[in-house]
């Protein structure tokens, strides 16, 4: 093997040695580095707490375009975190943790979240839950459902050893936990209301859910004081869409499994939120009379029950009320026999369509409780013994209310053209069963623009407002 020219050796020893010099300049750096770093991730802030700050969700959908436009949940940041793994317990039943991320402060927030181990809501965990977080930086993200409160909590509050607690007592009110049910859809526990409720997690509902809890309550209270019943329920709302399928078909906004202590609700952002208000109520209605005497003989007397436990919705939204259009009804020669209405086969299949039989029903049964009493009308209700309880045949009762809307037409004129209604009644009920004549056709899908223009007109004819009702009816091409 020839030998290295010993001339060369002065020169590869100095360079050996700088680069030794730089190499261990190279660790001490590194090490100053990862030491600064370790102290930065555990230093806790200078109160002791970390603040979960609100991040307006424009500002999120401006920084990343791919967030759903209506993504129901209110975005915060945790600021200054003291650790990578974040620690959480059951003090802060008015929020869910739905999703933890990595994150840095650049990014907005993303919709999956792959370094968490579980999705947990707050209330439902029994112990704290550990959530590993992959990252390097003191910041990560968190998507928190908002509160099921008229107002949300600005913000919360983690303290050492980094457990969760509300920034306002009325947080804690509600006691809600939200889960995943089997089939994909969440469900909402409200423990302290006795209320559980359903939904789609993309849907209207998940959007709106603040302002159905909170329509539920003033309808239950109502509902409760107007019918003498104050035991508490415990019950399910399960929130649909229309065209969703049984039990709730096409027009069908809602169905009372009374037995079950369930209630389908349609709740797609149809109506306003009075006249959805109003449906919470005539459903409630059945589910309290039920629980307080049991089952209605026949339809007409159900119906007719609901109808008066909500009607006072209907008052509040400006829309007719059951006196004055059974009225209405009388002077156009519209009223439907009320034995017929009582047979097996009669038609309450919505509202919507069949608007006469559950107003008509509605009016009946108020003037009966108005004229005779409570107590009397929950005998006939399980029975329809009419003789027994009012020594009177329906038909005798019959006239009598008859009499009644005859009087009252004379007394208290109607405010507006009865002929006039019920020619554009007609005109929005034949439009509902073309919709859904077509939507039966189409796997129950509906036209979605027709859906609306048809559920405007129809709050606006009966709100007599005749012309903005064509006008929306002849924009969907339906004049």
């Amino acid at each position: 093997m020839p030998m290295k020219n010993q001339s060369e050796y002065p020169k590869y020893n100095q360079e050996r040695r700088y680069l030794l010099i730089f190499a261990g300049s190279l660790a001490v750096c590194l090490l100053i580095l990862t030491v600064v770093l370790v102290v930065l991730l555990l230093q806790p802030s200078a109160s002791g707490q970390t603040t979960l700050q609100a991040v307006p969700l424009a500002t999120l959908q401006a920084a990343n375009p791919t967030l759903p436009p209506t993504q129901p949940a209110t975005t915060v940041k945790l600021v200054n975190f003291p650790s990578p793994v974040v620690t959480v317990a059951t003090t802060a039943p008015a929020t869910t943790v739905n999703s933890v991320l990595t994150s840095i402060p650049t990014t907005a927030v993303v919709t999956s979240a792959t370094t968490a181990t579980t999705t947990t809501p707050f209330a439902s965990m029994s112990s704290p839950t550990v959530y590993p977080v992959t990252t390097a930086r003191p910041v990560i993200t968190a998507t928190v459902l908002p509160s099921l409160l008229p107002t949300t909590p600005a913000s919360l509050v983690i303290t050492s050893p980094v457990v969760a607690t509300a920034s306002s007592p009325a947080a804690l009110k509600s006691g809600l936990a939200i889960s995943n049910l089997p089939d994909g859809r969440l469900k909402a526990t409200l423990s302290d209301l006795h209320l559980t409720v359903e939904y789609e997690a993309s849907s209207w509902a998940a959007t709106n859910l603040n302002e159905f809890v909170s329509s539920w309550q003033e309808a239950y209270t109502y509902v409760s004081q107007r019918l003498h019943f104050q035991t508490p329920i415990n019950m399910t709302f399960v929130l649909r869409t229309d065209g969703s399928g049984e039990p709730l078909g096409l027009g069908v906004r809602g169905f009372s499994d009374v037995p079950k202590a369930t209630i389908y609700q349609l709740y797609d952002g149809t109506g306003d939120k009075i006249d959805r208000e109003y449906i919470t109520a005539h459903e409630l209605g059945h589910m309290v009379i039920f629980k307080k005497v049991g089952w209605g003989v026949n339809l007409m007397l159900i119906e007719g029950y609901a109808m008066y436990a909500s009607e006072e919705f209907l008052r509040r939204d400006g829309l007719v009320t059951l006196h004055d259009f059974a009225v209405a009804a009388y002077q156009q020669d519209r009223l439907v026999s009320l034995g017929s209405l009582s047979l097996p086969n009669a038609n309450f299949n919505g509202r919507l369509i069949d608007r006469v039989d559950y107003d008509q029903a509605g009016s009946f049964v108020s003037w009966l409780i108005e004229t005779y009493g409570m107590e009397k009308f929950e005998k006939v209700y399980t029975t329809a013994g009419y003789t027994n309880v009012y020594s009177k045949t329906l038909k005798d009762l019959t006239q009598e209310w008859t009499n009644f809307l005859a009087q009252r037409s004379k007394t208290k004129p109607l405010a507006f053209d009865s002929a006039l209604y019920f020619k554009y009644l007609n005109k929005i009920s034949q439009a509902y069963v073309n919709l859904y004549a077509k939507a039966a056709k189409n796997a129950n899908q509906l036209d979605a623009a027709t859906y609306k223009a048809i559920d405007a007109a129809r709050l606006e004819i009966d709100r007599h407002h005749y012309a903005a009702a064509d006008a929306l009816l002849q924009n969907a091409g339906l004049s």
